[in-house]
Order: C-alpha cells, then structure tokens, then sequence
C-alpha cells in the first residue's frame, strides 16, 4: 500500500506537533504545578498521569528533560514515529567501506538509564555488537559500524540475524541500515539524524539529489556506498538538513 508524500507530510507533522506540545506542557506543568510530599498520587488524579510528576533536579534541563531514561524513551520513539513516517530514510548499502571504519573502545559499555538502554560490545575489529533494549523487556540486536568520513563520524545500524525467524520469513527481510550523526565527548553520546520537514520538502519537489525510491510509508535510498557519503557529507553541517541532537549518558558500572 502506498501513500503519497502529502499524507506522510501530514503525518510527520502530526507526530513533531504532540511531541513539541507535550514538551511544552512538561515544562509549563513543572513551573505551576503544586509539589506534592510523599510518593503517593494525590486522590482524583487517575486520569491525569501527567499532573503528578516528581519534582526535577535543580541540575537538570527544562529542555533536554530530567532524566536520561526520558531522553533514551525520546530518541526510541522519535526514532520509531520517524521510521513510520518515513522521515529517517533507510538505505540497501552500507555507508561505509573497510578503509572509512574505525573503532573508538569508549563506545563500548551501557549507556542510557533502565529499562531503556543502549549497549555496545565488541563484535569484530571494526565492529560492535548493539543491544537496544525497551520498557517492554524487549531487546534488539543490531551490527554497527562507526564510519569515519573526513571530520564526521556516523554510526551505521543494520538489524543482526534473527534466529527466532524461519528461513521463509528471513527471505521477506530486507537488510537495511540507518545512518546516524554521532559523536563522543567522554561519557556523552549525541546521536542525530535529518529534520523531517527538510527530508519531505526535499522528497516532494523532487530536490533531495540522491538516488531513492518510495516503498509503503518508507523513503530507501539505493544510492551505492561512495553516493551515499557525498550525500551525507554534503548535509552533515547544515542545521537546516540536519535535526536535533539527542544525548544519552554511560550508566554508571554495576
């Protein structure tokens, strides 16, 4: 089933418009409402979870918000309502060849706060292991390789095998990889990746300069490797291309 581009515009939109006013909310409810003594929710709030919130730390941002597992759940659900829409393009090559591959063994290790966390473990010389797990107890495994391309480094994720899948269903999966801005200083990890009304205006008038193709609600670029990292080259400094970084912090070792 295919839609236009106008209604994953429109979807797209939708899904930047709850996130921005529920942020806003969080921040105008953290200034206003009454701060409550104790851990129980005050009678007549059932139906309000958003009203009783514990108090933020003096040190955290009214922007960033509180906690790194609220991040980590922003950048999990972003990430998802993005892939739905189609805004974080998927591609069928690699960004990388063996001679753009490094390996930073900071990355390696847990970061993220629990339930949601990200963890990275040596896979192969220029290869990690990622296991993404979520608040349902889910856990994904993906390969990743760090790309060096001049001064910018991004991570490539393509989904591990899946033992859980028969041969038949493995015949129908498409192993696609992502592309991911990233960066490191010390126990912060940034991650970003294109600003959705950008990547839509660019699909729609037919200016986005790479090869590409429309499957479902997905964009896939089908560029080859050396296409693709001019084209990721080109917007990597742009702030118009490019969206917001995410952070997410080391958790702490146990």
């Amino acid at each position: 089933m295919f839609f236009p581009v106008e209604f994953r515009q429109i979807l797209c939109y939708c899904v930047f418009l709850v996130y921005y006013i529920y942020s806003i909310r969080e921040i105008t409810q953290e200034t206003h409402r009454p701060q409550y003594k104790g851990t129980s929710m005050p009678q007549g709030t059932a139906f309000l979870p958003w009203v009783y919130n514990e108090p933020r730390k003096s040190s955290e941002s009214p922007i960033t918000g509180g906690s790194g597992a609220m991040r980590m759940k922003r950048i999990a659900v972003c990430a998802a309502c993005l892939l739905t829409a189609g805004c974080i393009p998927l591609s069928l090559n690699p960004l990388y060849t063996d001679d753009d591959l490094v390996y930073d063994a900071g990355l390696e290790g847990t970061w993220g706060e629990a339930p949601e966390q990200w963890a990275f473990e040596k896979a192969g010389e220029n290869e990690y292991l990622l296991k993404v797990s979520e608040d349902e107890g889910r856990t994904t495994e993906f390969s990743v390789h760090l790309v060096q391309l001049k001064k910018h480094r991004f991570l490539d994720l393509q989904l591990s095998d899946r033992p859980d899948l028969s041969e038949w269903e493995m015949l129908h999966v498409i192993p696609a990889h992502t592309f991911w801005a990233f960066e490191r200083d010390g126990d912060t990890l940034r991650l970003r990746n294109f600003d959705p009304e950008w990547l839509e205006d660019r699909v729609k008038n037919d200016r986005l300069w790479v090869p590409h193709t429309e499957s479902n609600d997905f964009l896939v670029l089908t560029a080859g490797t050396k296409r693709l990292q001019r084209f990721m080259l080109k917007w990597a400094d742009d702030e118009e291309a490019m969206g917001d970084w995410e952070e997410m912090k080391r958790a702490p070792a146990k």
